[in-house]
């Protein structure tokens, strides 16, 4: 079995009226992701998913997948180490949070076939067992503190008990006190025992995460990367007393070797596709488990297809918080897999509609898919 071709197809997904999503960088209200389709030929496809970086970046990301999608033709699925390595030989020594996510679009389809042709769904690849599902997170996007309050005491009715935060600067502003509020009011609405982490993006800066922090104390919270840059992190975790999660500054495991070096954060937070994929989170998490640094998984901006894939790895890798990210599909009009399979919501649980389907169990719908674009091989 041998790969022939790789395609990718754009989709557009709205956000529904309300749903729009504010972070610290802007306000997200679409998906403008590509689904990427890998061949043999023997005919079994494989699907991954391709987030933009910039979101509003596709058509550049696209042609740069080109490049890591021609290492992989001729290749077989199942050979890992040697594909890994062939793409890696494409890319920058830095390995730009970019490039991996062009990766692991391909990482995802490579699992997907695998499983396909193995006749096993993902997680058992992994390694791993399915039970009743994974416990998941509900992000809580910037408001006001009222409004913030009100829709954790929704998602806290819904089924969900981790809560994720969003702070920092919106439209360029900060105000540290409306900071603490937001927190004082959600912890309110979720009660005392539901997790709560604060995550301001790398909103703020150095001097004001070390002067707010302290005052969340009493609100019983993990904190999720307030500054840029390791550097800045390490400051920050060794100023502080609430647990730290180390976010947008993991990307590899030499990037997490550091981590664990510097004693830099208390926990890691993995989002798969932004570490290259499967392989590679696989890696990273075994480092954790060995160092004893806890960690938590979470999503990119990506539809239902992708997260499914999440539920997989998440299902092998019990995360030292009881959530799971990956419910940004909740939010938009239309659904890009077909009913009936892949993940669905069972409250705050995400569940397999078919955990017994090889590979991920999730196709797309043809009708959302846009033109295919052919990225690599014939």
């Amino acid at each position: 079995m041998k790969i022939v071709r790789v395609e990718a197809f754009p989709v557009d997904l709205r956000y529904k009226p309300g749903k729009e999503f504010l972070v610290s960088y802007g306000v997200i209200d679409a998906m403008q992701n590509a689904i990427v389709r890998v061949t043999t030929d023997d005919g079994l496809v494989g699907y991954g998913e391709l987030m933009p970086l910039p979101l509003n970046d596709r058509a550049a990301c696209i042609e740069e997948l080109k490049p890591l999608a021609a290492a992989i033709i001729g290749q077989d699925p199942f050979s890992l180490r040697e594909i890994y390595a062939r793409i890696d030989d494409t890319i920058s020594d830095e390995r730009t949070s970019r490039e991996l996510l062009l990766k692991g679009s391909l990482d995802f389809a490579l699992h997907d076939l695998m499983g396909k042709a193995a006749g096993v769904p993902v997680y058992k690849l992994l390694g791993g067992s399915y039970d009743d599902g994974v416990p998941m997170h509900f992000s809580i996007s910037i408001r006001t503190p009222e409004e913030m309050g009100e829709d954790t005491a929704a998602r806290v009715a819904e089924g969900f008990r981790t809560i994720e935060v969003k702070l920092g600067r919106f439209q360029g502003e900060l105000d540290l006190e409306t900071e603490i509020a937001r927190i004082a009011a959600i912890r309110k609405a979720a009660g005392p025992d539901v997790v709560i982490v604060a995550d301001p993006n790398q909103g703020w800066t150095v001097d004001e995460a070390i002067s707010v922090l302290p005052r969340l104390e009493e609100f019983d919270v993990y904190v999720e990367q307030p500054v840029k840059g390791l550097d800045d992190l390490a400051v920050v975790h060794s100023a502080i007393k609430l647990p730290m999660i180390a976010d947008e500054c993991v990307g590899t495991s030499e990037i997490l070797a550091d981590i664990i070096r510097r004693d830099a954060a208390d926990l890691i937070n993995l989002k798969i596709l932004r570490t290259g994929g499967l392989f590679e989170a696989c890696k990273m998490l075994d480092m954790c488990e060995a160092a004893g640094l806890g960690y938590r998984h979470d999503n990119v901006i990506q539809t239902r297809l992708a997260s499914t894939m999440m539920i997989h790895f998440s299902t092998t890798y019990h995360a030292s918080l009881p959530d799971c990210g990956g419910t940004q599909f909740t939010r938009t009009i239309e659904d890009i897999v077909k009913d009936g399979e892949g993940v669905y919501m069972d409250g705050g649980t995400a569940k397999l509609h078919n955990p017994d389907a090889p590979g991920m169990g999730a196709t797309p719908k043809p009708e959302l898919l846009g033109d295919p674009i052919l990225i690599a091989g014939r």
